[in-house]
């Protein structure tokens, strides 16, 4: 999901309720209703996690584009050889790679 407020977010931020939230791709931006230079916003993606260990948010980063059916549909899939399962599980592979990165560069790992 993506979001703004008014002052940068850390990456993770306790939500008080044993829930977390993951703050990335966070980028200061003009906000709209301004023409002063100085009036910015921040926006960012976020995901909510039970658990802020890098595995956890990586989880729930690849839940967002693939459950767990469809994780296994490409795994089996891949193991027919044909040609679009193939291309279509090395796309995954290279989303869980971009998700993996950009929790290790967000949490500075």
């Amino acid at each position: 999901m993506r979001q703004s407020c008014m002052t940068r977010q850390p990456a993770i931020v306790d939500l008080g309720n044993g829930k977390y939230q993951f703050i990335f791709n966070q980028e200061e931006i003009q906000r709209p209703d301004s023409e002063n230079p100085e009036d910015t916003m921040f926006e960012y993606d976020f995901v909510e996690v039970s658990s802020h260990d890098p595995s956890s948010i990586i989880a729930a980063l690849i839940r967002r584009t693939y459950t767990t059916n469809d994780e296994f549909a490409l795994i089996h899939n891949f193991n027919t050889s044909d040609p679009a399962a193939i291309a279509e599980y090395e796309n995954y592979q290279l989303y869980r790679a971009a998700m993996k990165q950009i929790v290790h560069e967000t949490l500075g790992e």
